[in-house]
């Protein structure tokens, strides 16, 4: 696999505690995976308040990682990743894991409740050779359709 670096922002209100659980569920996968930590200063009682998980980089690569161990690994791990990063802000009002990548422009908003079958979609867009669509397209997960929809604007 070449090279690549995904970046990791958690959200300015994130405890210590938390963002060691962020870079601990990204690193699990892949250890070329950079955590921008966010200044962390005085404010509201983050407890109060939702919290975002962004990651961007070329996400087919990262994915990568899991996919030498096959496509329903790298499901899995997809799985296992979401749900890692929704228990480190179990403290915390619901918030959302947003994956940017870097290779197709698309934006992925992925919700706590994101079924596993969404996310095998996911895998299988990441990994195809789809032509690059309209940059800063973000897409949410459609149960009345089963699949990932363009937000509109």
């Amino acid at each position: 696999m070449r090279d690549f670096e995904l970046k990791v922002i958690t959200d300015s209100r994130a405890a210590d505690a938390e963002v060691q659980d962020v870079r601990q569920a990204f690193l699990a996968i892949d250890d070329r995976v950079l955590i921008a930590e966010a200044d962390r200063g005085k404010g509201p009682d983050p407890s109060s308040l939702p919290w975002v998980v962004a990651a961007s980089g070329p996400l087919a690569l990262f994915l990568g990682t899991l996919a030498k161990k096959g496509a329903e690994a790298t499901v899995d791990g997809l799985r296992r990743l979401v749900i890692d990063l929704y228990e480190a802000h179990r403290t915390r009002r619901s918030g959302l894991i947003i994956l940017n990548d870097d290779a197709t422009g698309r934006r992925y908003v992925i919700d706590h409740d994101v079924p596993r079958e969404a996310l095998a979609d996911l895998v299988a867009q990441l990994s195809s050779n789809h032509p690059t669509p309209v940059p800063r397209s973000t897409y949410r997960w459609s149960e009345l359709d089963e699949q990932w929809v363009a937000d509109e604007d």
